[in-house]
């Protein structure tokens, strides 16, 4: 939405001369808020118009629908898996940033969380869809903030820790990795498999802090070969002496040929 200007100065005689802005226009979504028998899909559709004529919708006309947030994401799957069974003129992408827009406007951390869940776990393009909608509300820092106090508490919770890294290792947002960094060392070490090179991937982005690289350097004498070569790959091309010197440690006993190159390069 284009910003509200503000006018400082002046005497105050003069107020009633200056054109006044019109106020934003009202979300029309009252006639469905007092209907015990709403149709969810309508809803739906008429909070993804109001996006797109202006751009946000207050968090208290979005409260009242605090009942069926799960139904309205769910409708926005729904639409995101089947791209030709509507008629509405938006595209996929601006329905998954609407969506995720409505999530964080609303404060429906859980709803968010759903949201990421099924689309993970869905097949086709949606995945990369939602992915890219969520960079993209990224770069504005109201949501930023707020999509970082979501994906930190999903990262807390065993549950949705996998969720959480596979779209943090999607994004390569070095401002969500770095706020996250405290989370992500700790699944670095911990965790194994998936989790553990996802968590590796998001911060690959931030790999110049220290203590991520000092993190990196340990995993290159994980027991988990997939590890130690997503470490090595990582720190491919950094010019730090600390990095050169646990490579040139590593590369003589490490057994397998792929990452002893990889070892090799870091060493010289």
């Amino acid at each position: 939405m284009p910003e509200m200007k503000q006018t400082h100065g002046g005497d105050d005689d003069d107020i009633d001369d200056l054109p006044q802005e019109a106020p934003p226009p009202k979300p029309k979504l009252d006639k469905f808020a007092s209907k015990p028998d709403i149709n969810i899909r309508d809803v739906f559709w008429k909070m993804m118009e109001n996006y797109l004529e202006n751009g946000a919708i207050p968090a208290e006309e979005l409260k009242k629908f605090n009942d069926e947030r799960f139904p309205l994401v769910r409708a926005s799957i729904s639409v995101l898996g089947n791209p030709h069974g509507y008629t509405y003129e938006l595209t996929r992408e601006q329905i998954a940033f609407f969506t995720i827009k409505m999530t964080l406007d609303a404060e429906w951390e859980d709803a968010f969380e759903e949201y990421l869940e099924e689309i993970k776990n869905s097949k086709g393009s949606a995945p990369e869809i939602v992915r890219d909608a969520l960079k993209e509300a990224c770069l504005q820092k109201e949501n930023q903030k707020r999509i970082i106090e979501y994906l930190r508490i999903m990262l807390r919770n065993r549950e949705g820790a996998e969720i959480a890294l596979y779209f943090i290792a999607q994004i390569q947002n070095a401002e969500i990795s770095a706020e996250l960094k405290k989370e992500l060392l700790v699944l670095s070490r911990g965790d194994i498999g998936t989790n553990q090179m996802n968590a590796m991937a998001g911060m690959s982005v931030i790999k110049n802090d220290d203590e991520v690289k000092k993190t990196l350097i340990s995993i290159l004498s994980h027991w988990d070969e997939e590890a130690r070569y997503n470490a090595a790959d990582i720190l491919n091309g950094m010019k730090d002496d600390e990095v050169r010197e646990a490579a040139k440690k590593r590369k003589d006993i490490e057994p397998n040929q792929e990452i002893k190159e990889l070892l090799e390069k870091l060493a010289t």
